[in-house]
């Protein structure tokens, strides 16, 4: 027995196998009114009034599921009753495992033994980037085994997708902003890949230094820790209608010079093939910049980098100068991937 809530689009695509597989005692909607499949279109505020097993979400748009998720945990609807109609139909339905709603309004996604918590569509977009579409799929055809530097590491999801690869010996996750590491450093704890993953709560730059920078957890996969930069992020994410002010707050972040950090990695690495991954928002440049400059980017066997705001010639010219081959795709104007190997 349960209710519907959502008569849209996702629903009427849906139709006939709902009605097909479960009870309809009434459907929700906070914006009809009416009777639909001879059932009353209630508003949410009175599910109290409904007997019921499940609630069935069907809304397409992710970021308002996770607001309609909110809503019914305020009006004390069990969040075990709470179904996701993504995880029963259309595309997110087969290709995540699993989609659990937690008492907190988070969501909990399950990819083969890897779960994954996210708490907005920012991040949801984001685990599926890396597990979905596989973003950061690599294979290194020789016999040593790698070891991944994760720059930007944010919730721990790409640390995770990375630890399960039997070719990858360990990965070493960098995250300056505390919420954000906190969130990682739990995801981590809920899978047994853990243990090839050692993590520092700090981001990676040209230089060392502590800065205050303002963070919106609404965001968290476009937090810069440069200021122009998350001013940008910022201005977008605005207007996606993906954030609200309310959330903003001064944050103390600390970066490290990228040759400091990553030489004794590589150091204590020598018979394996060093991996760097980085979507750190910007810092990119900068890192690049270094490494070459201090002779570690030669080192280094194969890169996977999101490009932010800046293009990427500069980029290019730098892995060119450090003998490297490439491919690249773009997002859109402002953002683009690249994949350099030796």
């Amino acid at each position: 027995k349960v209710l519907i809530y959502g008569i849209g689009n996702f629903f009427l695509q849906n139709k006939e196998d709902i009605v097909k597989d479960y009870d309809i005692i009434a459907f929700i909607d906070s914006e009809k009114s009416g009777w639909d499949l001879d059932k009353k279109i209630i508003n949410p505020v009175n599910v109290h009034q409904y007997e019921y097993e499940e609630i069935i979400v069907m809304v397409q748009n992710i970021c308002a599921c996770f607001s309609i998720v909110k809503l019914l945990l305020d009006k004390d609807v069990s969040a075990e009753c709470i179904i996701l109609g993504h995880s029963l139909y259309g595309e997110y339905g087969k290709q995540i495992d699993k989609m659990l709603i937690l008492k907190d309004a988070r969501i909990q996604l399950f990819f083969g033994d890897i779960s994954i918590k996210v708490r907005s569509e920012d991040e949801f977009n984001n685990v599926c980037e890396v597990f979905v579409k596989q973003t950061y799929s690599f294979f290194i055809n020789n016999r040593k085994k790698n070891i991944v530097i994760d720059v930007g590491m944010n919730i721990g999801d790409t640390a995770l997708y990375f630890a399960q690869m039997e070719h990858v010996e360990k990965v070493y996750g960098f995250e300056p902003f505390a919420d954000t590491f906190l969130r990682a450093k739990e995801n981590l704890m809920n899978n047994s890949e853990q243990k090839k993953i050692n993590i520092f709560q700090y981001g990676i730059s040209n230089e060392n230094m502590k800065k205050k920078i303002i963070f919106n957890n609404d965001m968290t996969c476009g937090q810069s820790t440069i200021e122009d930069i998350r001013e940008r992020a910022h201005e977008k994410y605005l207007n996606w209608g993906l954030i609200e002010e309310i959330n903003e707050q001064v944050e103390q972040i600390e970066v490290k010079k990228a040759s400091e950090i990553f030489a004794p990695i590589i150091n204590q690495h020598t018979m394996h093939n060093i991996v760097l991954k980085m979507d750190c928002e910007g810092e990119e440049y900068y890192i690049l910049e270094e490494l070459l400059q201090s002779g570690l980017l030669e080192k280094i066997k194969f890169i996977m980098l999101e490009w932010h705001y800046q293009g990427n010639k500069v980029i290019l010219d730098m892995l060119k100068k450090a003998k490297f081959s490439w491919w690249c795709s773009y997002k859109d104007n402002d953002m683009g991937l690249i994949y350099a190997y030796k």
